[in-house]
């Protein structure tokens, strides 16, 4: 049974199954292809109808200028009677927390390519004016061509990647500051005070 189908700009995709807790990224395969593909679904109703635009927006900056190794890559965008969709190359991993829940945790040979990685990215993402503004383990991917274990991450034959752009702001981006995004475990001092995002705001969110 799968959960149906998406037409993209070269080929469909068969939806198979969720890929997270919040069914909202499903795993596709291409019909004609057999790729895989990660499809992350958005309402076009409701309060989180902009985010689409917003992901989208963020993608054409990234991609305008080749994009990244640390930040995630975008394939294509839908837009179809049933909703908005973002196509995401499906990569081999997990998410940073969940690989280091299983490893109970990191040693410092492992987190500092992991560290610098992620930085990488930030610098990418900040120096195109665009503020993440939810760095966190679980939006960072730990991709490789290997079974994610103790034994790649010591070889250091992964890249970490950073994804999610749901909160992120970028230039001509206007919002109600009232509003605080972003996971309040990891949320800076200042976005609660002043509610102001800066790039110190990803920072600190990173060294937490």
């Amino acid at each position: 049974m799968t959960l149906g189908t998406i037409m993209g700009k070269n080929e469909s995709y068969t939806l198979e199954r969720y890929l997270d807790l919040k069914k909202r990224v499903v795993l596709g395969v291409g019909d004609d292809t057999g790729r895989r593909v990660a499809v992350k679904k958005y309402s076009r109703e409701g309060r989180f109808s902009h985010l689409f635009e917003r992901e989208a927006k963020i993608t054409m900056i990234f991609e305008g200028i080749g994009g990244h190794p640390n930040v995630m890559p975008v394939d294509e965008l839908i837009e179809d009677d049933h909703g908005n969709y973002i196509i995401f190359p499906y990569l081999n991993g997990n998410h940073l927390y969940a690989v280091n829940k299983e490893l109970v945790h990191l040693m410092i040979p492992e987190v500092v390519p992991i560290m610098r990685g992620i930085f990488e990215g930030l610098i990418f993402i900040h120096d195109q004016e665009v503020l993440h503004r939810d760095i966190k383990s679980e939006n960072v991917f730990i991709h490789s061509d290997e079974e994610i274990d103790g034994v790649v991450l010591k070889t250091r034959k992964f890249t970490p990647v950073i994804f999610d752009f749901d909160c992120a702001t970028y230039p001509g981006y206007f919002e109600d500051i009232s509003c605080i995004v972003g996971t309040q475990e990891y949320i800076a001092p200042e976005i609660w005070n002043e509610r102001v995002a800066s790039k110190l705001t990803d920072q600190y969110s990173l060294g937490i």
